[in-house]
């Protein structure tokens, strides 16, 4: 009979097989809060139900506004002082600030790979290619006027220009500037509403973009872009004047304000959960957990202490904590969600997986990909606590496109059922895992 240490040692192996990551590296359930008025960020541990308040401060002035988390890692935008800083989301421990061109203003930013990402540069009209590594500015692009909101998905980034110009000056056209992520060129621009400044990417993959308005005469919009044709397929009018779009694991999408609360739109029936008449209280930001409870920040008045929310699937409040100052920002690490729905970026030009139509989808769907070496692959499906549902393909390929089909039954040959599952892809050098909704 095997001893604890050997069991012990089984359990590590398996869970480093399962999430690619070294042993020991487990993502904490937390929720981390940018406090942009009082230039710190408060951290919520989720299962103690505990906030530290003020626990990481990128310094004076620094007015921090967004927050990524790859790797064990949170990069933080300090638009006020122009660099990013980057923290141990273990330890909470301060690692580098990476430093940036004075006068950018940086605003909004998304990784390519565990190396690359993107940075939106709002004062000069740009976007930056930065090696979050080595600290190095890869590349420099012109994209349109005020970029905030930055978007990478299947090798394209895409940028949210929002045409502020000046305090009394009428807004430039909104457009959003698409980018290879390769080449760091410009391939598309699309038109859309006025005042785009947020973006996401629902379980379709099409990409979700919040237009503001003017704040005067044009009234706020939903607009939703095919990403394979980079067109505008679907507007939804609005009257609050949104800033903000997340969409939940349960693909809703989730618009954010300041001051007049967060409307929930459900993407699959094209109606409103939560209206204008009746929003949840809070913005103007939110992320979710793998349970789909969502994290809501309440700015407040911005001169005293803001609050972080907790709403269910169902929209009921669960918890409300008080953070800090101006709380603008949320991001959520769960180790239920992380493990299966991050993507773990595949080699370049090695392998690609697209995203599997039709979604959501019943009672089956098509996926495909595409490899550019012959090799060892396995493609399986997870439900969203990271079990594995079935095994689709385990095997040697050949280099080329290859077509597979789910039926929707496990590997008991049962149906499941409806909710949000993830196929993914592996080879000896890489995985790739994207997410499909199936709706009974």
């Amino acid at each position: 009979m095997l001893n604890n240490k050997y069991l012990l040692l089984i359990f590590f192996l398996v869970f480093y097989c399962f999430t690619n990551s070294l042993p020991g590296q487990v993502i904490p359930k937390r929720a981390f809060v940018v406090n942009t008025v009082a230039n710190t960020l408060s951290v919520l541990d989720i299962d103690s139900q505990s906030m530290i308040i003020d626990t990481l401060s990128p310094g004076p002035n620094s007015m921090p506004n967004y927050l990524a988390i790859r790797n064990g890692k949170g990069y933080v935008i300090d638009s006020g002082i122009n660099d990013i800083m980057v923290f141990d989301i273990g330890t909470l421990q301060e690692i580098k600030h990476i430093p940036l061109p004075n006068g950018v203003n940086p605003w909004a930013m998304d990784f390519v790979d565990d190396s690359v990402c993107v940075v939106s540069f709002y004062q000069t009209d740009q976007v930056a290619f930065l090696n979050a590594h080595t600290n190095n500015i890869l590349n420099t692009v012109n994209v349109g006027i005020s970029p905030e909101g930055v978007k990478y998905f299947n090798n394209k980034v895409y940028v949210a220009n929002s045409g502020f110009i000046n305090v009394g000056q009428p807004y430039a056209p909104g457009s959003i500037t698409v980018l290879d992520a390769q080449t760091f060129s410009v391939i598309n621009s699309v038109s859309v509403s006025t005042n785009p400044q947020d973006l996401d990417i629902d379980v379709n993959g099409n990409l979700l973009v919040a237009c503001t308005g003017d704040y005067f005469i044009a009234d706020g919009k939903l607009e939703i872009i095919n990403t394979l044709t980079d067109t505008v397929i679907f507007s939804v009018n609005l009257n609050p004047d949104i800033t903000g779009v997340r969409v939940s694991p349960e693909n809703k999408a989730y618009l954010v304000t300041y001051g007049q609360g967060v409307l929930v739109y459900d993407l699959v029936s094209q109606t409103f959960e939560v209206d204008e008449q009746n929003p949840l209280t809070g913005g103007p930001g939110v992320a979710f957990d793998a349970s789909s409870n969502a994290y809501i920040t309440d700015f407040g008045n911005g001169i005293g202490a803001g609050r972080l929310r907790v709403f269910s699937p169902v929209h009921q409040q669960l918890q409300n904590y008080l953070v800090s100052v101006g709380p603008s920002f949320v991001a959520v690490s769960d180790p239920a969600f992380t493990n299966i729905a991050g993507i773990v970026e595949a080699v370049p030009n090695q392998i690609k997986l697209y995203q599997n139509y039709p979604n959501p989808f019943n009672p089956g769907t098509n996926i495909d990909f595409e490899l550019n070496t012959p090799g060892k692959i396995s493609l399986e499906i997870f439900n969203l606590l990271g079990q594995r549902v079935t095994t689709i393909y385990d095997g040697y390929l050949s280099a080329g496109s290859h077509h597979y089909y789910w039926d929707g039954l496990n590997v008991k040959g049962l149906p499941v059922s409806s909710g949000i599952y993830f196929y993914r892809l592996r080879s000896a050098n890489s995985i790739l895992n994207r997410k499909m909704y199936l709706l009974r």
